[in-house]
């Protein structure tokens, strides 16, 4: 649609400007164009149907992405925190770490239940 909509501007600047376009008899009949164009039509709905899938697929492998990097920091704090303190300290601090990276998480998982929301 949009290269017949160019193709027509171009055609109506052409006359304004005082340019003779030679008329030749047309090659393509009017029910052969119409069908060209109405199969243009679908392909481009098609396209744009397949387009916002990408951009969903795309936007959760980003959160999955984002997921993985918040567990591998938790489990690299984790194992830190394992080796060098004592016992009493350690458990207070493994709290603090599931707690710090469950609201990590929590709050993630929200902003892409807002995003697909929007959608």
């Amino acid at each position: 649609m949009a290269l017949v909509n160019e193709i027509a501007k171009e055609e109506q600047v052409a006359l304004a400007s005082g340019e003779e376009i030679a008329r030749l008899p047309p090659e393509v009949t009017q029910q052969e164009f119409t069908l060209a164009l109405k199969r243009i039509g679908r392909i481009e709905a098609g396209m744009s149907t397949i387009m916002q899938h990408l951009k969903t697929v795309l936007k959760g492998l980003s959160s999955v992405e984002k997921a993985k990097l918040i567990r591998r920091e938790a489990m690299t704090q984790l194992l830190q925190t394992v080796i060098t303190d004592d016992q009493q300290e350690r458990e207070t601090q493994i709290n603090g770490i599931v707690n710090e990276n469950m609201s990590k998480y929590e709050m993630i998982k929200a902003q892409i239940d807002e995003d697909e929301s929007l959608e």
